[in-house]
């Protein structure tokens, strides 16, 4: 393994996402706090404007669409202990707290389950 960065944001990744088809494009979560953005594999990571400093337990990509992604804000260790849950349309580059998502508690798992259309009403 070799060291391509961020340099300048601590704490442990939580998560990673890759955009199917295109393995430059990556979305990385961080415990520490932030959410970050590569389009050249990870030799260069941007923060996401609009994320703020808050813990990101768990970052997970929808299997049925590869743009759409969900953070679970807040963990038991952190300072701070989040908003809840977080969704993003476009693979990380905006984000919004889905209403009635529960704030303050961490999750202890996440997972974005497969569409059943069997099961849709």
């Amino acid at each position: 393994w070799r060291a391509l960065g961020p340099t300048n944001f601590g704490g442990p990744v939580t998560g990673i996402a890759t955009l199917p088809g295109n393995s430059q494009r990556l979305v990385s979560s961080l415990l520490g706090g932030g959410i970050l953005r590569t389009e050249d594999g990870g030799a260069t990571w941007q923060a996401v404007d609009g994320i703020p400093e808050y813990t990101i337990a768990r970052l997970v990509g929808d299997p049925n669409t590869p743009t759409t992604l969900y953070a679970a804000t807040g963990s038991g260790r952190a300072l701070t202990p989040g908003v809840g849950v977080m969704k993003s349309l476009d693979f990380g580059a905006t984000w919004s707290v889905l209403p009635n998502s529960p704030a303050g508690a961490p999750p202890r798992s996440a997972s974005a389950a497969p569409r059943r259309p069997e099961a849709a009403p």
